[in-house]
């Protein structure tokens, strides 16, 4: 799911150096819609993130919140969905949702703020959590190459635009599911294949007013570049341990 990189970056710097750092986001100067803020505010984002706080205080409560233990990642209130049909066989065999409260914790608030943000129609698709439950729940970090054992990791798809086989990231969904991981409690890091773009884009949001330039390095801290290039259909996040 290669992008055509340069150009897409090149729309969103001129939108940046076209746009003063009061111009409302409806003026962003981009041609591709994925590049654009599409009428997103900063009380736009302030009043999603009044929508997280309340959910926050009913999802205190919940079994896995609490749970020592690896448990079943709920799907219920987000639109994430376990990986189905059309993932390419070596993804298909990632089919475990188990992991530890603070993974899971992060994949449904980053969920939740992008819907309240923007409520739209969209599906998430979390490819995996721990690889190996039950049988190796518990085998230690080291074990192997993959970072999967011990419930702690997620592969998150990234969100697309289009339809059928005219899909491509949507790389300002990708930009806010990043910002939504990096303001949540618990989250080391975010691996991928665009921070260049994700970053553009913040820099973007933050000459339009939209994010603090807090919020941008924070940002900044969490997103890590994948040197491998292994992150070019999905995101890999980090918690705490």
């Amino acid at each position: 799911m290669r992008i055509q990189r340069r150009s897409m970056l090149l729309a969103l710097f001129l939108a940046l150096t076209t746009t003063g750092a009061a111009a409302r986001p409806q003026a962003a100067a981009c041609g591709d819609p994925a590049w654009c803020l599409g009428g997103i505010t900063r009380e736009g984002v302030t009043s999603a993130w009044s929508a997280v706080a309340t959910w926050d205080a009913s999802e205190v409560g919940r079994g896995y919140r609490t749970s020592p233990g690896l448990s079943a990642l709920p799907l219920d209130g987000t639109v994430l969905l376990p990986i189905a049909a059309g993932w390419s066989d070596s993804e298909q065999r990632y089919t475990n949702i188990y992991g530890r409260s603070k993974i899971l914790y992060a994949l449904r608030r980053a969920a939740v703020f992008l819907q309240r943000l923007e409520p739209r129609q969209r599906d998430l698709t979390v490819l995996r959590v721990d690889t190996d439950f039950p049988l190796q729940a518990h085998a230690p970090a080291s074990a192997g190459s993959d970072v999967h054992v011990n419930g702690r990791a997620a592969d998150l798809a990234y969100p697309l635009v289009g339809t059928g086989s005219e899909t491509s990231i949507d790389f300002a969904a990708t930009f806010w599911l990043v910002y939504a991981l990096s303001k949540t409690p618990g989250v080391a890091g975010v691996i991928l294949d665009y921070r260049d773009e994700v970053a553009a884009y913040g820099h973007l949001a933050l000459a339009q007013g939209v994010i603090s330039d807090a919020e941008l390095q924070a940002l900044l801290r969490v997103a890590r570049a994948d040197k491998f290039r292994n992150h070019d259909t999905h995101m890999h996040i980090d918690a705490e341990s």
